[in-house]
């Protein structure tokens, strides 16, 4: 359980980092905040894309 947590906390922390950077890159690259911004919807879409892997497997109810 501790090592999903542990994978969870990393997600966090690079998409504190990736997120800013890419608004950053794509509002320089083409010279409007609006494509800047609009570059967050990539992430969403990556992260909607991987969420659609994830299988849930539940546990047996404790009698």
């Amino acid at each position: 359980m501790s090592e999903f947590f542990g994978l969870y906390a990393l997600s966090g922390t690079a998409t504190a980092f990736i997120g800013p950077a890419l608004v950053g890159f794509c509002t320089w690259f083409f010279h409007s905040q609006r494509a800047g911004f609009a570059s967050v919807l990539l992430l969403l879409g990556i992260g909607l894309a991987l969420i659609l892997f994830v299988t849930e497997e539940r546990a047996e109810a404790a009698e």
